[in-house]
């Protein structure tokens, strides 16, 4: 197979290289020395030109503070060079157990030809081995462009994989105090933990003690009481070892010392309320143009502008934050829109995280959707 390769010299500005080439799946796994790992491009010694400069293919490299080892890919003994002697370290890209799914991670294998193509036209000795690599990215990247995701170092159909790991629904069956029972429908489970699953459903979303499961459903989802009970002591010890906020200090809060949820409008139901740290009286604009979250005088209003409608706060953590009149250190918001589960977990649905952190500590705020639409208020006293 011969690789037709076209270099463009622009004065200034980024060579940029052209490759030619017959695509199939060995030449993006490569096939030719299959031991290669990288290679190091090295120099005759300081002040030398990098027209002289040459690479050696390498199967394992070591650095260290003063020297580099490498074991030449085409075998025989190991080579240690002097670290003033490499100028350049290239590490191949291993497709043989790599996942491409995400945007990021397509954008970031495209950058890299460019990149290789700018140390073709600086080190000349080196060009047939970087196009070599270039030529195996470009292969793989016209398989992503022709559909195509990479999950361990298979190649698998986008469109199939989106239907193929869709989440599967369920019916799960609660058992209510009293002896009652209720049946959840069209459930996708969402998260687990020693003592409960996460789950949405037909109505909403739902966390569910493993105690209240079936046996059938707790032996499915693996439940060990005593893991458990440990689980639930860990969860108590760390909320009790937390040091009280600013709020809580000041007396504004009652005497528990912890803040409660008195209200929130819209549908909700008594699992709905949660117990909240206190957090100083702060207000803020999100400015990610996204949903609009403001604090201010205990009250928290969440207004969103998307396709779901209004959130529900399912889970509420925070430490003691600095309350010193500077506000917070960083605020963030992540927001993931529905997406198919993939094999490699790179999505798992509808969540929002905001993470606020200050110089003494961090809040999270887990929040996930309901099919509502509008603003919630929820009121701390």
């Amino acid at each position: 197979m011969e690789n037709i390769i076209n270099a463009i010299v622009i004065p200034t500005r980024v060579i940029v290289i052209y490759l030619t080439v017959a695509l199939s799946m060995s030449s993006v796994l490569g096939e030719g020395n299959v031991s290669a790992k990288g290679l190091v491009i090295r120099n005759q010694g300081p002040g030398s030109s990098n027209d002289l400069a040459y690479a050696t293919e390498y199967s394992e490299i070591e650095k260290f503070a003063h020297v580099t080892n490498l074991t030449p890919a085409t075998g025989g003994n190991k080579i240690r060079l002097s670290n003033d002697q490499v100028v350049e370290v290239v590490e191949y890209f291993d497709f043989s157990t790599a996942s491409i799914t995400s945007d990021q991670q397509i954008a970031d294998l495209k950058a890299r030809p460019a990149a290789l193509g700018v140390l073709a036209r600086k080190y000349p000795n080196a060009h047939r081995l970087l196009a070599e690599e270039a030529t195996r990215l470009q292969s793989a990247i016209q398989m992503l462009e022709q559909g195509k995701v990479l999950i361990g170092g298979q190649w698998k159909d986008k469109d199939a994989m989106a239907t193929s790991s869709a989440p599967e629904k369920l019916s799960i069956t609660v058992h209510l105090d009293g002896g009652q029972a209720r049946t959840y429908t069209g459930v996708t489970v969402t998260g687990q933990e020693p003592d409960s699953l996460q789950i949405m459903h037909s109505g909403g979303a739902a966390t569910i003690p493993f105690e209240q499961l079936t046996a059938d459903d707790q032996k499915k989802y693996g439940f060990d009481p005593v893991k458990a009970a440990e689980y639930r002591k860990q969860k108590e010890m760390a909320i009790a070892s937390q040091p009280p906020s600013p709020q809580q200090t000041s007396g504004t809060t009652g005497a528990s010392g912890t803040n409660k949820v008195t209200s929130i409008n819209g549908d909700s139901t008594p699992e709905d309320v949660v117990s909240y740290m206190g957090e100083p009286e702060k207000e803020f604009v999100n400015k990610l143009g996204m949903p609009a979250f403001k604090f201010q005088k205990g009250t928290m209003e969440i207004t969103t502008s998307f396709q779901e409608g209004l959130l529900r706060i399912i889970q509420l953590q925070s430490t003691s934050l600095k309350d010193d009149g500077a506000g917070f250190e960083q605020v963030k918001l992540f927001l993931r829109e529905p997406k198919p589960v993939y094999s490699d977990g790179s999505d798992d649905g509808t969540k929002i995280l905001i993470e606020y952190q200050s110089p003494d500590g961090e809040a999270q705020h887990l929040i996930e959707p309901i099919k509502q639409r509008g603003t919630v208020t929820v009121t701390f006293d």
